[in-house]
């Protein structure tokens, strides 16, 4: 009995002493007798926010380990801070992060008594109460146990890559020390990487956006009080950002800092980063789709980002994919391209050859063209006087890598950079140097070799396509002159609408006919109904949509104004999937502008005040009429409302009272109230009344409108649209926004 007594004694204090070389794992303070090693981690008082070693999930287990910080209750690995960016462990177990005789938190790797990391307090008066605090805002804390108003050092001051609510990104003036994020260097690898942000250091109160700590490719603009003059997303006038955040600039003797918090509890999981692809993204957890959604992306084109695709290749705006190795090269680090991180760039196939290799001479290099493009950086100029002499002067230079020659002789030593596709309209061409055999007879033979046998299977189908190219006799009649597009004869079009005799409805310029193009593809096909009425519009009508709608306002190269959005212009799909046609009014704005003065055109009942009043248009036309169109999707019927009795009740009105009241349930369509989500309801009514303001600049935009709709942001209550009020005080004025059925 006493041995087993002196067992279990000896067992209790073996775990006693356990406890204290280890914290718990519920609990968010790091005591200086203790340490993290191995699994273990401390983690914040709700919960939110977890600390300890971790391996980046895009890397997979390489045996590189790093002290971070990451979101606790979010299944996506999402790190927000990382301790040794530059200096992994190989063994977690074998590692600790712990507090030292000398009051700092530091990082010892593999039994090691020099510490790998460390927070640098100096003079730390009393080390032996020194604790280390996970606050459930990602900061972490170091300071004394009994005096936690003083903070000896904190996490929030050694940026990384993220900036979370709550955080100050500025300068201190005294000491002249700038706070600055830096990428990752790529997905798997948080080493500091090409692009960063920080506050100007010379002085002035705008946020750069910089590669490699020189190229400036984005600025935010200065701060005017109302926001930074370049980010009107930002702005206090557009009231969906500051319904959810509370956005500061602060600058005083001591400091300069901008600062952002949240408004709402529902967004507590958000975030600010800087990210590998060298774009400033705001980004909100969306808990419905278990996902991370983009609030806030800067700059808003791709290729603007300096060395975005890295070396030897080309950025295209309109691709999916921007960037693309160039002829003769391939990726570096491939696994990185396929995780959308370009900057690596690219690597030539074949290295060039020059001069004399002994006795042999070596063949030598060639040139290829790549027409309409911008011109990558760090061009020299000669003083060739054409094409031929340019081309020389660039082969008789090993470093030469390409050449222009465009009245003027441009040649480029060394690696290629940001390299793009035309975007202002020029025609610059350039020739790319690669070695002789990349342009050989002999690759031009397999080429032919290949063909031969492709051009055998492919006779093997001709007789089978020709025939079925002759059974497809309303396609005789196509013309390609007009480059993507397609034109039909008038017989073409009349047999695949059977003459016109399925109407569908009627458009601006004339009505709209089913046709059917093949056994899985119909149409639908816009007759004129009069001599050359409205001809112009309606080329402009379907070259535009060939541009493709889902980019008309936020991601075309060139933003389009619709300009007449109603009802009639939804098409649905068999699946019921809505398409938005009829561009024949649409008007194209350049990407330097955000407004343009034109003539008067829409629908009548769903027009925006500035076009009745004559000011410059901008896309929140658009979305005031999207707004009306809503409305009708709410209601089932027509803004105004013809009832049985001499009352009239314009619709949009009813629902800006009853969304004070809490009573927009009974305004909705009667055949969707079995299946209706009161939240979502409420939620779009929200939208709707956003979108009518009289004042365009408090309207939101349609991204905004699509995450709204989503559930990915919220949306305050609006205000009650004070134009509409006033037209819909009086009959004569609220038929001014009603519209009249198809005749």
């Amino acid at each position: 009995m006493a041995a087993r007594l002196c067992s279990w004694t000896l067992s209790l204090l073996l775990l006693l002493l356990s406890f204290q070389q280890s914290p718990l794992h519920a609990s968010d303070t790091l005591m200086a007798n203790q340490q993290l090693s191995g699994n273990q981690k401390l983690i914040s008082r709700d919960g939110n926010f977890a600390l300890g070693f971790f391996q980046p999930a895009a890397e997979g287990s390489n045996g590189k380990w790093y002290i971070g910080i990451w979101y606790n209750k979010i299944p996506e690995q999402t790190i927000v801070w990382v301790a040794n960016r530059e200096k992994p462990v190989s063994d977690p177990v074998s590692s600790s992060l712990t507090i030292s005789d000398d009051g700092n938190f530091v990082l010892l790797a593999n039994h090691s008594k020099s510490p790998l990391w460390s927070t640098n307090i100096k003079n730390n008066t009393a080390a032996s109460s020194t604790v280390a605090v996970l606050l459930d805002n990602g900061n972490l804390l170091v300071r004394h146990e009994s005096n936690t108003s003083t903070v000896l050092w904190q996490s929030f001051d050694d940026f990384t890559d993220t900036w979370l609510p709550g955080n100050k990104l500025g300068r201190n003036k005294k000491t002249g020390v700038v706070k600055r994020m830096s990428s990752w260097k790529d997905r798997g690898d948080p080493t500091p990487g090409m692009f960063s942000i920080q506050l100007d250091p010379n002085g002035s109160k705008q946020f750069i956006l910089q590669w490699n700590s020189s190229e400036v490719y984005w600025t935010t603009g200065n701060w005017t009080d109302n926001g930074f003059s370049g980010v009107p997303e930002m702005s206090p006038a557009n009231p969906y950002p500051s319904s959810r955040f509370l956005f500061q600039f602060v600058d005083n003797d001591e400091e300069a800092y901008f600062t952002y918090n949240i408004k709402n509890d529902a967004l507590r999981f958000t975030r600010t980063i800087i990210d590998v692809s060298g774009l400033f993204k705001t980004l909100i957890w969306a808990e419905a789709q278990q996902a991370w959604t983009n609030a806030f992306i800067k700059p808003k084109a791709k290729c603007s980002v300096y060395g975005v695709c890295g070396e030897y290749s080309k950025c295209s705006e309109t691709a999916a994919s921007p960037c693309s190795c160039l002829r003769g090269f391939s990726e570096n680090h491939p696994n990185n391209w396929k995780l959308d991180d370009s900057t690596a760039g690219c690597r030539r196939n074949i290295p060039l050859q020059c001069g004399n290799q002994g006795s042999v001479k070596v063949k030598p290099n060639g040139f290829y063209p790549i027409n309409s493009v911008k011109l990558p950086d760090n061009a020299h100029k000669t003083n060739a006087i054409n094409v031929h002499d340019c081309e020389l002067i660039c082969l008789n230079n090993c470093c030469c890598t390409a050449y222009s020659h465009s009245g003027t002789c441009l040649v480029w030593y060394g690696n290629l950079m940001n390299l793009q596709d035309n975007i202002d309209g020029s025609s610059d061409s350039i020739f790319i140097r690669v070695a002789a055999s990349e342009l050989s007879n002999s690759g031009n033979k397999r080429l032919w070799l290949i063909g031969i046998i492709g051009g055998f299977f492919a006779l093997c189908f001709g007789v089978a396509i020709l025939y079925f190219l002759h059974r497809r006799t309303t396609m005789n009649g196509l013309n390609h002159d007009d480059g993507p597009l397609i034109s039909f004869k008038y017989s073409n079009l009349q047999s695949l609408t059977r003459n016109f005799s399925v109407r569908l409805g009627a458009g601006s310029f004339g009505s709209v006919f089913r046709g059917v193009v093949s056994e899985t593809t119909a149409v639908a096909v816009k007759k004129l109904e009069g001599f050359h009425q409205g001809e112009k519009q309606f080329r402009a009508e379907i070259a535009w949509i060939a541009k493709g709608l889902a980019y008309l306002h936020e991601e075309c190269r060139d933003c389009i104004i619709h300009c007449d959005i109603k009802p009639q212009n939804i098409l649905l799909d068999a699946s019921f999937v809505p398409k938005v046609a009829d561009f024949g009014l649409a008007k194209l704005l350049g990407r330097d502008f955000s407004r343009v003065l034109t003539s008067m055109r829409g629908t009548v009942g769903y027009l925006a005040p500035e076009w009745i009043s004559g000011e410059a248009i901008t896309t929140k036309a658009d979305v005031f009429s999207y707004g009306m169109v809503l409305f009708e999707i709410i209601s089932g019927r027509r803004n105004l409302e013809h009832k049985e009795t001499t009352m009239e009740a314009f619709f949009p009105m009813l629902v800006a009272r009853k969304l004070l009241e809490g009573e927009v349930h009974a305004l909705l369509d009667e055949g969707l109230i079995n299946g209706v989500n009161e939240r979502e309801l409420e939620r779009a009514c929200k939208v709707a009344c956003w979108c009518v303001q009289g004042n365009e600049s408090s309207r939101p935009t349609m991204g905004e409108i699509v995450k709204i709709l989503e559930g990915v942001i919220d949306v305050e209550m609006p205000p009650v649209p004070r134009y509409l009020e006033a037209l819909s005080e009086g009959s004569e004025n609220v038929k001014f926004f009603s519209y009249e059925a198809d005749k």
